[in-house]
């Protein structure tokens, strides 16, 4: 069964921002933007988060790929049964069907910042679409 799928490292860059230069950004490989409130009140709409990219386990919050749309949710993944999972209640779960393509991005870090004038940014972090290739799970 797919369940996941590796994010090619030299996918094609939408955009590159300059970010505050703090331990979330150290641990971070990108950042994908908030756009909905499925995860609300952790993370909120327009709210940047970083991601270190690699394999969400049980449990984590992951930044996702289902049939290509983007999704930030806590993953679940027990005897057999795959879910995406919000925070808020009033969204509904995920569940992932045999035949879904499922692409971890990689697993949330935390709330980047963008750099201002004051702050010494550590580096561009980029944005990124995701050319993957299916991984056997």
């Amino acid at each position: 069964r797919k369940a996941f799928a590796k994010l090619d490292p030299d996918a094609a860059l939408v955009e590159e921002m300059l970010i505050q230069d703090d331990n979330i950004s150290r641990q971070s490989d990108f950042v994908v933007q908030v756009m909905g409130d499925a995860m609300a009140p952790l993370y909120c709409k327009g709210d940047l988060l970083g991601v270190r990219q690699g394999e969400a386990k049980h449990n984590q919050i992951g930044a996702f790929l289902l049939n290509g749309e983007g999704f930030v949710r806590r993953y679940f993944h027990s005897k057999g049964v795959t879910k995406l999972i919000s925070i808020n209640r009033k969204v509904p779960i995920i569940q992932v069907k045999d035949g879904d393509d499922l692409c971890c991005m990689g697993v949330v870090v935390g709330i980047v910042r963008r750099a201002s004038g004051e702050e010494l940014p550590m580096a561009v972090k980029k944005i990124r679409t995701l050319d993957h290739e299916p991984m056997e799970r």
